[in-house]
């Protein structure tokens, strides 16, 4: 890495560079096939928006949010740290392109994986407010399901901030989406 936006932006300190690793031994190493496991290393890690910049065989892959973790990360940095370690799955590798694509979040199983019976409609619980988006709120539960609610009538959007823990209630679920739908009742 000789120029990286982030670093040039002044949004990253040049020593969280300082934990990528170079192996020219491994550019040629993912396999072909799917759900190859691999290390990779934490190179550059931002909030929601900015992705989380890894090494992996010696490419530079960035992943969002939605590749880290199944549940909502109100703050990347909080959860992941330059120079740790992970386990990722590498969806695909093209050589001729240079592209290495990598999830870290399939390497564990989908939380709404039987959800349903753990958290039947109609049933009540904790989980906390991970983040808010255009009136409706992601809330995590803590077994890891994600629960996109919105507010019950007595409550607006001025009263909850993000780490709140509320309580809330199963509406509805999306099998073909994998969502869960809810409402949040109280505090």
């Amino acid at each position: 890495i000789f120029y990286n936006p982030y670093l040039a932006a002044g949004t990253v300190s040049p020593s969280a560079l300082a934990v990528w690793r170079w192996r020219p031994d491994a550019i040629s190493s993912p396999r072909s096939r799917s759900t190859s496991r691999a290390a990779a290393f934490r190179v550059i890690v931002g909030r929601w928006a900015a992705p989380v910049l890894v090494e992996c065989y010696g490419y530079d892959v960035n992943l969002s949010q939605r590749d880290m973790s199944y549940a909502a990360i109100p703050d990347l940095r909080e959860q992941y740290h330059p120079g740790d370690e992970l386990t990722c799955v590498v969806k695909q590798f093209d050589h001729k392109a240079g592209r290495l694509d990598i999830s870290v979040k399939e390497t564990i199983p989908n939380p709404f994986d039987e959800a349903s019976l753990r958290h039947p409609v109609g049933c009540r619980r904790r989980a906390s407010i991970a983040g808010k988006y255009a009136g409706g709120v992601f809330c995590n539960l803590p077994d890891g399901a994600v629960i996109m609610c919105r507010y019950s009538f007595h409550y607006e959007d001025s009263d909850f901030k993000t780490g709140d823990t509320v309580m809330v209630v199963i509406q509805r679920y999306d099998e073909g989406k994998k969502q869960i739908f809810g409402k949040i009742v109280g505090r």
